[in-house]
């Protein structure tokens, strides 16, 4: 039975191959050219084999050196920033709801710092890569961390008030890009 590592191996040798033939004689090699010599009954079938693995080895050696998922581009650093920011919003949420939490519901300035912290919290979780499913994930791991601690209820109560108040605050941004409609004079409210 054949992997799907053997396979791409045959493949990725049999291209090398063929480029490697091309390069040399100038002629015109097909991929089924290569294929058919290597499964072939010919004498140089074994020989066409080896050359392919030992070049597709060459190849995955490179592969395993260089990693295309740790090429850093300016979409991956903008994807980790973003997921770093959701990071440290959120603990310095928790951490504020720890500090500020206690007197939060007497005390209006020490309401209004932690509730700030909870805005950019939940703007960090709203502007974060992923899907919508990760996003509920991340605001439900703020949410549960907040509730775990002592003054559930003011915090939840806090944390509901942000919300709302960053959605408040989105669509006035949205909104304000579009101008008033004009009304005929003839129109009924």
């Amino acid at each position: 039975m054949l992997s799907i590592k053997g396979a791409s191996t045959f493949v990725v040798g049999a291209g090398l191959l063929r480029q490697r033939g091309i390069d040399a004689t100038g002629k015109g090699f097909t991929f089924n050219d290569i294929v058919g010599e290597a499964l072939g009954e010919k004498p140089d079938a074994g020989r066409i084999r080896q050359s392919m693995l030992k070049l597709a080895s060459q190849e995955s050696a490179w592969f395993r050196n260089n990693p295309p998922h740790a090429k850093v581009s300016e979409q991956v650093l903008d994807t980790r920033s973003k997921e770093f920011r959701v990071l440290v919003s959120m603990n310095a949420a928790v951490v504020s709801s720890v500090r500020y939490g206690p007197t939060a519901a007497n005390d209006d300035g020490n309401k209004d710092k932690l509730k700030k912290t909870l805005i950019d919290a939940v703007d960090a979780i709203d502007n974060a890569p992923g899907t919508t499913d990760d996003k509920r994930l991340y605001f439900g791991q703020l949410k549960n961390q907040l509730a775990g601690l002592g003054h559930k209820e003011v915090l939840l109560d806090l944390l509901q008030t942000a919300e709302y108040d960053y959605n408040e605050s989105l669509k006035a941004k949205i909104l304000e890009k579009y101008k008033p409609l004009q009304r005929s004079s003839d129109f009924e409210q």
